[in-house]
């Protein structure tokens, strides 16, 4: 699955999770597959960004050096507190956030639901 903006969908493409209005209600379902008129009503209220099968379109490869710089400055930060067994798991909340940030602003996301899905400016 990758989440895409709004401006990178292509007829096509199929959906892997269902769009809701702030109302909740469904504009597209689980499963279609996008066309011209599709993408242009979600343009239309205001869909940023959508989840779609496979990855369709490469927003970059790998880990960007963002990511890098980010976590050697926290590794530095934390290593005086290496033997503290709270410290350590919460440097590992810290990466794994990093690391899901990073693949998040790449359109890479877990199959779990995120309530972002579907975003509505």
């Amino acid at each position: 699955m990758q989440r895409l903006p709004i401006e990178a969908l292509k007829p096509g493409m199929t959906m892997a999770r269902e769009v809701r209005n702030y109302h909740g209600a469904v504009l597209v379902n689980k499963g279609v597959v996008l066309d011209a008129e599709i993408i242009g009503q979600l343009v239309e209220r205001n869909v940023r960004k959508v989840v779609v099968k496979g990855s369709p379109v490469s927003l970059g490869h790998g880990p960007t050096p963002d990511l890098h710089l980010k976590l050697r400055e926290m590794e530095k930060a934390f290593t005086h507190l290496r033997g503290d067994v709270e410290m350590e798991k919460f440097r590992v909340l810290v990466k794994n956030h990093l690391i899901r940030r990073d693949r998040e602003m790449r359109g890479e996301i877990p199959d779990e639901e995120d309530p972002r899905d579907g975003e509505i400016s």
